[in-house]
């Protein structure tokens, strides 16, 4: 995606997040990739017609971390190295900014689905398919629905390691 901040144009691909990339934003936020992701996501609010009003749901307290976290990996992607914690950016500018490429993704992802006579993907622009939760890891213990034969105890003297044992 193409971003117009600062008088200059930066690209932002959240498909491409780097492993290195992702320690600092985890580190900074405390989240995973894909709560960092889902925390980015704020809702419209909508009238009692169900229509948008233009305003945003109360995003939650991380949400600022979160879109600071997003501006630092815009920068990072974009050969800016900085401290996360030592950044400073025009925060409205930023998401008005952000709104309009993101916007701008969307209509050229219609266009191109047009073309080629198919539904765009309605997965948000930067959205990784993959980042969600992972799943949990596998259990340890192998479980069986067998029942066990019951333990029975020698008749006679039985032969352990070569001795006989009474």
């Amino acid at each position: 995606m193409r971003i117009v901040f600062e008088g200059r144009e930066w690209g932002l691909d959240m498909n491409s997040v780097r492993y290195q990339h992702a320690m600092v934003i985890q580190s900074y936020t405390g989240m995973s990739i894909g709560e960092w992701e889902d925390s980015i996501d704020v809702a419209e609010k909508l009238d009692a017609g169900g229509k948008p009003t233009g305003k945003l749901v109360n995003p939650p307290p991380e949400w600022l971390k979160s879109v600071g976290a997003l501006y630092w990996l815009m920068l990072a992607q974009n050969e800016v190295k900085t401290p996360i914690a030592e950044m400073d950016f025009d925060f409205p500018a930023f998401l008005v900014a952000l709104m309009e490429g993101t916007q701008a993704e969307l209509d050229r992802a219609k266009a191109e689905a047009a073309e080629a006579g198919q539904r765009p993907d309605p997965t948000p622009p930067g959205r990784s398919p993959t980042a969600d939760r992972p799943s949990p890891a596998p259990a340890t213990r192998r479980v069986t629905t067998r029942a066990r034969p019951a333990r029975q105890e020698a008749a006679g003297p039985a032969i352990v390691s070569g001795a006989v044992v009474a």
